[in-house]
């Protein structure tokens, strides 16, 4: 999937896996290891159907960051080094992730700060 998404225009780092779906890979980017559970989505574009407009922003993943299996990632989020987030999360848009934490929930709140 790494390079099929590469082709597109995603910047993907080292040792990072793609293991859900990107709806946008130009508006994505990845740092160095960064695992994404499978079922899980990230969107750069959402639409607001009853007022006909389109909404667009990057999503910036940074380095050592764990997405769990089933969540979903919103535009204009950004997700610092060292993050975890659960399982199912919802990270909605524009949303910051602090790095050095575990995020879970619907919205994705902070749950705990990793231990060093």
């Amino acid at each position: 999937k790494n390079t099929y998404y590469r082709l597109l225009g995603m910047k993907i780092g080292e040792n990072s896996l793609v293991g859900g779906v990107i709806k946008d890979p130009c508006l994505t980017e990845f740092g160095n290891n960064v695992t994404m559970g499978e079922y899980a989505i990230i969107y750069g574009h959402i639409h607001n159907y009853e007022k006909g407009t389109i909404m667009m922003d990057r999503v910036r993943v940074g380095n050592n960051v764990v997405i769990g299996a089933g969540s979903i990632i919103m535009p204009g989020a950004v997700i610092e080094d060292n993050v975890s987030i659960a399982a199912g999360a919802v990270v909605v848009k524009g949303q910051v992730l602090k790095k050095g934490k575990i995020y879970g929930g619907v919205p994705a709140k902070e749950i705990k700060t990793k231990k060093k």
